[in-house]
């Protein structure tokens, strides 16, 4: 799934579980791009995330591959906020470009983590909640 910097992205390429959720969510290619580099680089994380869940949770998607798609995708769209906020904050004026960049990628980091576990959180509750569970299943229908 690696493609070069020059060349989209052939959705037919993909994962059943990608290609279903970027047609459901109508996604540009830009956005395929930042999917696509969140998908791979998240991998061992969200891996070990659908490990943690339990059975019953991870039930309410049909395997891994619709959990690492939907994960990296909420990934992704934090990710995307996260870009469009740095660039309206004010950060202090004595911070360097060093920790400028530090901060950035800390956050970054953290909140993309945070996505993950948001996830795992809701894969829980829709045990108990149907009509939550139809809506993180509602990508892959």
């Amino acid at each position: 799934m690696t493609q070069s910097n020059d060349a989209p992205i052939d959705i037919n390429d993909l994962t059943p579980a990608l290609q279903q959720l970027i047609a459901f969510e109508e996604l540009g290619q830009p956005t395929i791009e930042a999917l696509m580099a969140m998908y791979q680089s998240s991998a061992d994380e969200i891996s070990h995330a659908w490990q943690e869940l339990p059975a019953s949770a991870q039930k309410i998607l049909a395997d891994f591959e619709q959990f690492h798609a939907l994960a990296a995708f909420c990934q992704c769209m934090v990710g995307i906020t996260c870009v469009a906020e740095f660039n309206k904050a004010k950060l202090p004026d004595d911070m360097t470009d060093e920790q400028v960049q530090q901060y950035k990628t800390e956050l970054m980091s953290d909140l993309t983590a945070n996505a993950i576990k948001d996830l795992c959180k809701q894969m829980k509750q829709a045990r108990r909640n149907p009509s939550l569970a139809r809506e993180l299943q509602e990508a892959f229908a």
